[in-house]
């Protein structure tokens, strides 16, 4: 079982070869929508709308998967397709999560790939959650993107255990 008691898991497999994807938990009393898959060459996603009570979040979870010769992915594969998706996001939804494995290190902001991805969370009015490592040598490969709101914020705290589970640990917010 991959979920908490009062939780339950909305999953979107990977299209090609086995096992992956991307997926979310979350509590049972929270009703979920589950948008149309958007197709992208450098990552998988799955985007959802999360609604408690009067208050909706949209969410992006997505998994970037390192460059390799056997997937004939780049960085720059990613720093092309990702950039309009999160400015077209940002720019139509206040409540705005994106979280998942960039595989980027945002612990090294001067690597010209993570400063391209800090500078586009400083030109959408964004930024990312996490400060510790989220992978067992050393980085920070795992994001929480949000919107700052310094009166109501949507991400109140964010843990990083030392439960792990693969070379990521696990990444719990409030």
């Amino acid at each position: 079982k991959m979920t908490p008691n009062g939780y339950t898991l909305e999953h979107r497999p990977r299209t090609t070869g086995s096992g992956g994807g991307v997926a979310v938990i979350y509590r049972k009393s929270v009703i979920l929508k589950v948008l149309t898959p958007r197709d992208f060459k450098s990552f998988e996603n799955m985007e959802v709308f999360l609604q408690q009570g009067k208050k909706t979040i949209r969410v992006m979870c997505l998994y970037c998967p390192p460059p390799s010769k056997e997937n004939q992915l780049k960085n720059s594969m990613f720093l092309e397709e990702f950039p309009p998706l999160l400015s077209t996001m940002s720019a139509t939804t206040s409540n705005l999560l994106v979280i998942g494995d960039l595989n980027f290190h945002y612990d090294q902001p001067d690597h010209s790939d993570t400063r391209r991805l800090i500078q586009l969370l400083d030109s959408t009015g964004l930024r990312q959650e996490v400060s510790v490592a989220t992978h067992n040598k050393n980085h920070i490969l795992d994001w929480i993107i949000s919107r700052p709101n310094p009166i109501n914020p949507l991400v109140q705290s964010v843990k990083v255990d030392d439960l792990q589970l693969s070379d990521h640990f696990l990444v719990t917010m409030n």
